[in-house]
């Protein structure tokens, strides 16, 4: 299920361009990729905030970029939590700063139930793993207590490229209602639902299926392929 926003200007549909927002995605995605390595060690700097509004700057406001949000959200819960949510969430991230990454099968269950509600044994050892691999239990708790102060609300109006916020429709961790209003307040904007009720889609679901279809068409990987790209 998908609705548009407003409709993206056919200017857009040349390869030439396809092919030039490929490449800045790739940009926004090695951006990314390196501040959370950098966020995993433990280094949080004046200058990497910096360095990332300017690669937003570039991406939202070029003429060649794309945004893909996934499971996205604008605000966090500290901007619109009731008082009950508020002190789940404080909890939580105590519980994380003690329980992370331990292979405490209690914690691991717990944690791995919020993004994945239909997960096997197989993915709860998995997400273990994940968790012991990618950073640390005081990283965690603190990177849990910044998203939850997250307020981008002010900045959608500024995006200037096709946007496509794609969310679960059950998603346990972030609501649907969060990605309904990116796709509404972000212009050219394209909302997509997809029938699941985890965070963390699994390769043997039905959406899965339908997220690489709705990825392949706002990117145009199929005429980029056509084209010898």
């Amino acid at each position: 299920m998908s609705s548009t926003n407003e409709r993206v200007p056919t200017w857009w549909q040349p390869s030439i361009i396809r092919r030039a927002r490929l490449c800045t995605g790739l940009v926004l995605f090695i951006y990314i990729s390196a501040h959370l390595t950098n966020h995993s060690l433990g280094n949080y700097s004046l200058a990497w905030a910096e360095a990332g509004l300017l690669v937003h700057k570039f991406i939202w406001q070029s003429t060649i970029g794309t945004i893909v949000l996934y499971g996205a959200f604008p605000m966090g819960l500290y901007h619109y939590g009731s008082p009950e949510e508020l002190e789940a969430r404080r909890a939580l991230i105590s519980l994380t700063r003690v329980g992370w990454g331990l292979q405490n099968p209690a914690f691991c269950r717990m944690f791995t139930n919020r993004f994945i509600p239909n997960a096997s044994p197989v993915h709860e050892n998995w997400f273990d793993d994940l968790q012991r691999m990618s950073t640390s239990a005081e990283n965690a708790a603190r990177l849990m207590d910044v998203d939850s102060g997250i307020d981008v609300r002010g900045l959608l109006r500024e995006v200037r490229v096709p946007t496509l916020v794609i969310h679960c429709d059950r998603d346990h961790v972030v609501a649907p209602e969060q990605g309904r209003t990116l796709a509404a307040e972000i212009p050219h904007s394209r909302y997509v639902s997809l029938p699941s009720t985890n965070h963390l889609l699994l390769a043997e679901e039905p959406a899965w299926k339908m997220l690489l279809q709705e990825l392949g068409l706002f990117l145009g990987w199929h005429d980029v392929a056509e084209a010898g790209g």
